[in-house]
């Protein structure tokens, strides 16, 4: 008589890591490092990498270079080194990647934002929670002669981006042409998601605050740019690059970078109009920043590059006159640009269905994927006795589907 057995299987999913990075870990910020150290920063294409610091000690983590050459899709991604309108790093809003835009150039190419899009593509760099890097959309279109500045993403698949002379554009992943949104103002510094609705911030005349594109989340062309009321129209009181606005819609704070104005200007809303409530640390100038909004006290983390110490800073926001001190400072040679926190670590493979079916003294499994991101195979294990489990076998996965994908597995050595 065949005894009664009972089988636990159980998936573990491989995941491939072009780059050997580890994954990304929690309490981190990720910022992006122009230069490797050695020689002076020029305006020629310079290797780009990913620092990742812990937060409360400012220990660095990891180091995650990105590619100088190209790998089948992968195209190179490097950025101007003395640029600062440059490698602006934001996290898309399902909070699975980070996204940023730099060129598809050797190391060394002189003067790389002025070349065109054609010779140099305007390139966007995709990092998943694994760290695993994806270069594969590679534009001909956008921003040629002139630099790419900012790129946001809701999924890591669209993209809507900005840079010094081609306006807002939008393109997907894996794409090589770009869809024109708007081209008023043209010369934009920053470009973000937040609560559902795409805004900019520029330096030119009648935008030098937060303005809002279109309505929502555009992704066709003539599209209008309308600066939020209350918001400075002219620079004397401004230099803006990059900004945040928390889940409520009622606070920004603007990193400021200027002859005169410096600081983290906070911005609050009150009747539909913004107003500066106050400025954090007015003598520092920044261009990046991402703020913690999780606590009582928004937490704020920002970037320098010109007229004081080449750092992180952080800060909570207390009151006016709340200030924030240097986290970890960049090495000679290198510039920090934008800053992010990471991406969450989520399941490269949804699984749509699992069965399990007997025949005979076999037992098939079936399973079947929806979508799939960078994943190796699947291992199959069995619960031989209490606690006891052993790799039966494994089966090739698609590495990357948007569509469905059926698998099966037979086990064979079932006992009597």
């Amino acid at each position: 008589i065949m005894k009664k057995m009972f089988l636990i299987f159980l998936f573990v999913i491989c995941v491939i890591n072009v780059n050997n990075a580890s994954s990304f870990q929690s309490n981190t910020v990720v910022v992006v490092r122009v230069g490797t150290g050695t020689g002076s920063l020029t305006n020629a294409a310079t290797a780009v990498f990913l620092d990742e610091y812990n937060t409360t000690t400012g220990a660095l983590v990891q180091t995650i270079p990105l590619p100088t050459t190209i790998s089948g899709a992968n195209k190179r991604f490097v950025l101007g080194g003395t640029n600062s309108s440059e490698g602006y790093l934001t996290l898309s809003t399902d909070m699975n990647y980070l996204v940023l835009g730099g060129y598809d150039a050797d190391v060394g190419t002189a003067a790389i934002s002025s070349t065109t899009s054609a010779a140099n593509n305007r390139v966007i760099a995709r990092f998943a929670p694994t760290g695993a890097i994806d270069v594969i959309t590679a534009l001909t279109d956008a921003y040629s002669e002139g630099s790419i500045n900012g790129v946001t993403s809701t999924d890591g698949s669209n993209f809507w981006i900005s840079g010094s002379n081609d306006g807002v554009k939008y393109a997907t992943l894996g794409g090589t042409t770009s869809t024109q949104l708007s081209t008023t103002p043209v010369n934009i510094s920053c470009i973000n998601i937040f609560n559902g609705q795409l805004y900019i911030i520029s330096q030119v005349k009648g935008f030098f605050g937060v303005s809002s594109v279109g309505s929502g989340l555009p992704i066709a062309a003539g599209q209008t740019i309308l600066e939020l009321t209350g918001f400075h129209t002219s620079g004397s009181q401004i230099s803006p690059y990059a900004f945040q606005m928390n889940p409520a819609g009622n606070i920004i704070y603007v990193a400021c970078d200027g002859n005169t104005n410096y600081g983290i200007q906070k911005w609050t809303l009150s009747g539909g109009t913004w107003s500066l409530a106050y400025t954090i640390s007015p003598t520092l100038s920044f261009t990046g920043i991402v703020v913690d909004w999780a606590g009582t006290n928004p937490v704020i983390y920002a970037t320098n590059l010109t007229s004081n110490a080449n750092a992180i800073y952080k800060g909570t926001d207390v009151s006016n006159g709340s200030s924030v001190t240097v986290l970890t400072t960049a090495a000679a040679n290198t510039i920090f640009r934008g800053i992010s926190f990471t991406p969450v670590t989520v399941l490269p493979v949804e699984i749509s269905s699992f069965t399990s079916m007997a025949n005979g003294r076999n037992i098939q499994l079936n399973w079947e994927t929806k979508t799939e991101k960078n994943s190796d195979k699947f291992v199959i294990e069995k619960e031989v006795s209490s606690a006891n489990w052993e790799s039966i076998g494994s089966v090739k996965a698609a590495v990357l589907s948007n569509s469905p994908k059926q698998y099966s597995f037979t086990d064979k050595n079932l006992q009597a």
